[in-house]
Order: structure tokens, then sequence, then C-alpha cells
């Protein structure tokens, strides 16, 4: 998710110049991209918080729905770079994804197994996603 949001910083003057971001929206954009990173990493905590499966589905939302929009917008961003050229770099792009999907929970069954409980990995994701949005900020 950090990547993802990331991204939107430097991209934001190409789109203040080729689609005619004014500053002001372009103020309402940055603001509106850092309560998402905000809502993603407190969502993580809600199953910590809340006992039960409306939690976790609640957290699956916010946060999966994060994801595919990064994912959208990283593949139509590739378009626009890299031109005849994008398959090249979305290729490269979907194992990038896929590695933090492979390398985050090999982490967590880590931290699971020598803490003794799942709410000490959504409390060390959630920090850090909370560390990333005040950096990027």
């Amino acid at each position: 998710m950090g990547i993802g949001r990331f991204a939107f910083t430097p991209i934001l003057p190409m789109m203040q110049e080729d689609a005619g971001v004014s500053i002001a929206m372009g103020g309402w954009l940055a603001s509106s991209n850092y309560l998402g990173y905000l809502l993603g990493a407190l969502s993580v905590m809600w199953p910590v918080v809340w006992s039960g499966i409306a939690a976790i589905m609640i957290a699956a939302l916010f946060v999966g729905g994060t994801f595919m929009v990064i994912t959208m917008v990283g593949m139509q961003e590739a378009r626009d770079v890299a031109g005849t050229h994008a398959t090249g770099l979305m290729a490269a792009l979907t194992p990038a994804f896929a590695l933090g999907q492979i390398v985050g929970p090999v982490i967590v069954s880590y931290v699971v197994a020598a803490s003794g409980s799942f709410s000490v990995a959504l409390m060390i994701a959630s920090a850090v996603l909370v560390v990333s949005a005040y950096e990027l900020s």
C-alpha cells in the first residue's frame, strides 16, 4: 500500500500539467490520498479492537479496496509512462506486487509464532502504515 500511495506524490505535477489539475484540486487529491492511507492503517487495527468476522470483513474491504485501486492506477501509469512498451513495465510491476503478498504472510507467521498473538502482528502493521503515512506527508 505504501508504494502505491507514495507514487501519487511524484505524479501529481504531471497530473497538474497533463490533466489541468489546479493547485487547490491537487491539495484535495493529496488530502484524500493521505486520509485513505490513515483509514487503511486504522482498519488494520479493527480486528484487534473488535472480535468477530464483521471486523475482519471491514478491514478487508478498506485495505483490499485500497490495493485494488493502487493496482489499477499503477497499471494505468505504466501505460502512460511506457507507452508502447507498457507491457514490459506491467510485467515488472506484477511480481513486485506478488512479492509483497508472499513476504508479508511469512513475516506475520514469525511474529505470531514469537508473540502467540495475531493481534501483535496487526498492531505492528498498523504502526508501520501510520509511520509511512506520516513520512510521506
